[in-house]
């Protein structure tokens, strides 16, 4: 049976017309992409046929905030991807936060005349544009993840989560983040925690790819789950060069609160800011944080639920060694499905997470 190979056109009939947007100290945001994918298929005699395929876009969707979603099942084969991404100036710099996932799964009960087998697959991909016009850097955070579920060994390679980053004047990959399996593994992951230099006047790609593929034939005919998925946070800035990050790390004080929690109840807690690092922070530099709620047992922030930002929190000339705190009144979302939850937030250099408490949801 012929190998398949997973729908990735990373790079093909990508950014045909160019839109141009402007944001201040230089950047500009040229174009984006941002599409999902999910389709069931079947091979023939090493022909590969389409069952059903779905797009969320038609056409990829260019610069703005997204929300996209698509699945399909057909021939015992499903595939589903889902992609958010949310656009933000903050200060002098600009934000962008994606996270996309994907799950395939395939079984051999309902075949297809003369088929050699059934596969699904999911795919999310987000590419962005972006040109400098001063030296600068891009700092980026984020999770790569991979899970198989059942027959690590068949065709694992096809279930992949990636990002990267490419500057475009000589198609120079400047770093690529990858998370895949090697066929013995059931799941991989890959934290990414990184501050890049930017040269002046240059144009770069930052793209980002999750694709599950699951197979099932007469050989392998049970239930087999992929998934893949990627979650970052990236801030461009090239209103000066790279600098020296000094160490800030941040946690989550007492939180108070009366068990169980119901919708509109009042979450208090405190945002303890630490600088570890060598050096104090800048005169008047501030930070944002996204407080959100996150179901326990989950790892990275796909699941999360945004409950409360504070923008612009003052760490002006923080010393090296000192804190600050802040504090964080709650409200519990109306829409918030009941479960286990803890606090989480991401904005600054490692994750913070709370102790898990019981939600009760409507």
């Amino acid at each position: 049976m012929l190998k398949r190979i997973m729908i990735m056109q990373a790079f093909t009939a990508m950014l045909v017309q160019l839109i141009l947007v402007s944001t201040a100290m230089g950047i500009t945001m040229v174009d984006a992409e941002q599409q999902v994918r999910a389709r069931s298929a079947y091979m023939d005699d090493g022909i590969e046929y389409i069952a059903e395929l779905k797009v969320d876009p038609e056409l990829p969707q260019g610069l703005g905030d997204a929300n996209l979603s698509v699945s399909v099942s057909k021939n015992g084969a499903d595939g589903s991807a889902s992609l958010t991404s949310l656009f933000k100036k903050s200060g002098i710099k600009d934000k962008v936060k994606v996270s996309s996932s994907t799950q395939a799964v395939a079984q051999w009960l309902e075949i297809p005349e003369d088929a050699d087998d059934v596969h699904g697959n999911g795919t999310g991909e987000f590419h962005l544009r972006f040109k400098t016009s001063h030296q600068g850097y891009i700092q980026i955070n984020g999770l790569l993840k991979v899970d198989v579920i059942f027959s690590p060994s068949v065709y694992p390679e096809e279930t992949c989560a990636w990002l990267r980053l490419d500057r475009i004047d000589d198609g120079q990959l400047t770093r690529i983040w990858t998370a895949a399996l090697d066929g013995s593994d059931l799941q991989t992951s890959l934290g990414v925690d990184d501050v890049i230099s930017l040269e002046a006047d240059q144009e770069y790609y930052l793209s980002a790819l999750a694709g599950s593929t699951a197979p099932a034939w007469w050989e392998h005919p049970f239930v087999k789950v992929r998934k893949a998925s990627f979650s970052f946070t990236a801030i461009i800035d090239d209103s000066k060069e790279m600098p020296i990050l000094p160490d800030l790390e941040g946690e989550f004080g007492q939180v108070k609160l009366k068990e169980p929690v119901n919708v509109g109840d009042k979450i208090k807690t405190k945002i303890i800011v630490t600088n570890n690092g060598f050096i104090a922070l800048a005169h008047k530099q501030t930070i944002d944080i996204e407080i959100c709620l996150r179901p326990c047992g989950v790892i990275g922030d796909a699941q999360d639920i945004l409950v409360m930002t504070l923008d612009d929190l003052s760490v002006s000339s923080l010393q090296a060694g000192k804190s600050m705190k802040f504090n964080a009144d709650i409200i519990v979302p109306a829409d918030i499905v009941g479960g286990e939850y803890r606090l989480a937030f991401t904005e600054i250099n490692n994750t913070a997470i709370s102790d898990c408490f019981e939600i009760m949801g409507n």
